[in-house]
């Protein structure tokens, strides 16, 4: 037909200008076929008359260039362009230039899915001449192109090989931008600039580059593949994602934990060396924790002190001493509680049991004098209630006062938190934790260790390192027990200076235990030191705590069974096999060990101010002349409102920093928290004289 030749070559021309621009080829996801077929129908009426026995422009070798190099596409300015879109359009005459549209609209509808690899320069030929029956030669004109030597690969590579290896490329760049976040970008970047990670200079323009990047791939809409494809070769940004920045910035952006996530970075960068040396915190998070505390109007909560007599009203004291009952709030109510007339006191010569509650139910109401014996292994439970400074300030805490409370040590309650803090789980329904070097003159290595249901073990009179079946046992040298879960998780025995050591052993799931007993026992690996001492020991199973202490000296290889646990039914039963050793007076905040000392007050923790009790009860024993005389932390996260959790670790770091300046004007004594096993022997008067032990 007329004017097919100046069609052709429209085309061919196009493809030889885009390929010599180009430094990769497409192709897109049209098939050939499908495109041959619109090349026939897109003919006008009358325009493709048959020509023998079919079409006149259907020709095997156009169909053949059609299939192969109709779908090519190449990217320009950012932009896709089809070879059916040549500058010199206009030129193309009728019936052609309604078929080059056509073909142009579809392939432009289409999306890149993958690269073009070409093996041949010829991409079909333009003319063949065919000999008629008359003796006459008819050329036939074809769909050609002509590809740049820069195009053509070996033909000892294997094309798909090459498809492959770039395909590679374009998937993890787009896993890199669909699961890396922005936020999670600036928040490395503002680590790294603030020099609050190891080595973080030499990331930081890939961390910017990953940025750029992000944000116009954020902005793009369904040009997204089109746009991956032609930033995706040779592009250091593409594969982010499997590098070591690119680890951090996948567990910032799945939300693990800041701490966490940075350690695993550090650990990769300086696995031997380093160690981190803070928590982090970036700008980002404290310009957001201020944003909540002004709008929740907490700036005035932040401010701590120790309460003092005056703070606590009277309907939140269970006993109060007579000196101090003139002090306190709401002093006029305190006519309820009238004073026994004195008789004589009758001395017990034997020490009765009761359960705290029986104690305030039954023996507090007709008390006028209460003494509690304090004794060495009740240093954790050393406490001070801590009052808002500005009385008016909104509570930030889950209860509706603004007091709190803070146990010696800095500890809520117990070593959970420096468990939790190294690493360990103490979620699970079982916890065996150990701590030694409390006198920072220890110099021993100690483990514990879970003797698993049938396993034989030496008894603690024999100072071995035999433990039996390894293969029935958690602790050191054997750390995980596959059918029980049970692992050592934390295994801290040589910190720096004269930070205490500390390992613990979890089993996260009760249903993988088998039944049977748990022995839970703490061995003296090697006695390096003659002057050392005992160790500390917590056993928490579902959310019970029991604490135990061996102060005195333990032999090397010693072994001491701290309790066994039993589980039958699900459920968990404890034979406690360590009793606390007594030792010499000592001060602790004033107040002599081993001696009565007269309590002013007896209360509840302020998270049991009201009707309606929040988390863990504690009882309060508030000494006379009791002085804290460290700086104690003013709140701690876990008393926190839930609309602040997503500020915790700016208010862990607020929290640390706001300490509690000392007073001689304070509330501190003897805390007891409801989920620990513990006791305190008591010394009342009343009615009568007499010595009671109070469980808790």
């Amino acid at each position: 037909m007329p004017n097919f030749k100046n069609f052709a070559k429209c085309i061919a021309d196009n493809f030889d200008m885009l390929a010599q621009q180009a430094s990769e080829i497409y192709v897109t996801n049209v098939i050939g076929d499908e495109l041959y077929e619109l090349y026939l129908s897109s003919y006008p009426a009358g325009t493709n008359e048959i020509y023998k026995v079919r079409a006149e422009n259907d020709c095997s070798s156009c169909k053949h260039f059609i299939r192969h190099y109709g779908n090519v596409v190449f990217i320009v300015d950012g932009k896709m362009v089809s070879i059916w879109n040549p500058p010199t359009i206009e030129n193309i005459a009728h019936p052609y230039k309604d078929v080059t549209l056509a073909l142009n609209n579809r392939v432009m509808n289409s999306e890149i899915s993958g690269i073009f690899v070409g093996q041949e320069k010829a991409c079909g030929y333009p003319s063949n001449m065919q000999l008629l029956d008359n003796g006459s030669v008819k050329t036939w004109n074809h769909l050609y192109g002509v590809l740049p030597q820069k195009h053509v690969v070996s033909k000892a590579k294997s094309p798909e090989a090459i498809k492959g290896e770039r395909r590679a490329f374009y998937d993890v760049f787009k896993r890199g931008m669909e699961e890396l976040t922005l936020d999670a970008a600036m928040t490395v970047l503002e680590l790294i600039e603030s020099n609050s990670i190891y080595r973080g200079e030499e990331q930081k323009p890939a961390v910017k580059e990953f940025i750029k990047y992000k944000k116009i791939y954020c902005e793009l809409g369904e040009a997204k593949a089109n746009w991956l494809w032609a930033n995706s070769k040779d592009n250091f940004v593409a594969r982010i994602r499997n590098t070591a920045i690119g680890t951090l910035l996948i567990d910032v952006s799945e939300g693990l934990d800041l701490d966490k996530a940075v350690a695993k970075f550090e650990k990769i960068m300086a696995p031997a060396n380093y160690k981190r040396p803070q928590a982090i915190i970036t700008q980002k998070m404290i310009d957001e924790a201020e944003k909540t505390i002004n709008e929740l109007g907490f700036h005035n909560s932040l401010g701590r002190r120790h309460a003092r007599p005056e703070d606590i009203s009277v309907e939140h004291v269970l006993f109060v001493n007579r000196d101090v009952r003139p002090r306190m709030a709401n002093a006029s109510l305190l006519g309820d509680l009238k004073p026994t007339a004195s008789v004589a006191s009758k001395e017990f010569n034997k020490v009765k049991e009761i359960s705290i509650e029986e104690f305030i139910t039954k023996v507090l109401p007709e008390s006028t004098s209460v003494e509690v014996m304090v004794e060495n292994n009740h240093s954790g439970n050393f406490m001070s209630l801590i009052a808002p400074e500005d009385k008016t300030a909104p509570s930030m805490f889950k209860w509706g006062n603004n007091f709190s409370w803070a146990y010696n040590g800095s500890l809520a309650d117990s070593m959970r938190e420096e468990v939790r803090s190294r690493g360990g789980n103490i979620d699970g329904p079982f916890r065996f934790t150990h701590s030694w070097n409390h006198d920072g003159q220890n110099q021993s290595l100690m483990d514990l260790h879970v003797f698993m249901p049938g396993n034989i073990h030496h008894p603690d009179n024999v100072k071995d390192h035999s433990y039996g079946s390894n293969e029935q046992r958690v602790g050191w040298n054997h750390r995980n027990h596959s059918r029980s879960g049970g692992v050592q998780d934390v295994d801290y025995t040589n910190p720096p200076g004269k930070t205490i050591p500390i390992e613990n052993i979890s089993f996260p799931n009760i249903k993988k235990m088998p039944e049977g007993k748990y022995i839970c026992k703490v061995h003296n690996w090697s006695a390096r030191n003659p002057n050392t001492s005992g160790f500390k020991a917590e056993i928490e199973l579902n959310g019970e705590l029991y604490q135990y202490e061996y102060p005195a000296r333990l032999e090397n290889h010693q072994w001491v069974t701290v309790a066994e646990v039993t589980l039958k039914d699900g459920k968990f039963t404890i034979d406690n096999k360590l009793k606390p050793t007594s030792m010499t007076s000592q001060e602790v905040w004033g107040v002599k060990t081993n001696e009565f000392t007269k309590v002013s007050m007896v209360t509840i923790s302020p998270n049991y101010w009201g009707e309606v009790g929040v988390g863990n009860k504690h009882y309060c024993f508030i000494l006379d002349r009791c002085i804290n005389d460290g700086d104690p932390r003013g709140f701690f996260n876990e008393f926190l409102r839930g609309d602040l959790d997503k500020h915790k670790r700016v208010f862990e770091a607020l929290g640390s920093k706001m300490r509690v300046a000392n007073s001689n004007n304070q509330l501190s004594g003897l805390g007891f928290s409801s989920t620990q096993n513990n006791s305190v022997v008591v010394r009342v008067e009343g009615k009568s004289k007499r010595v009671l032990k109070v469980t808790f």
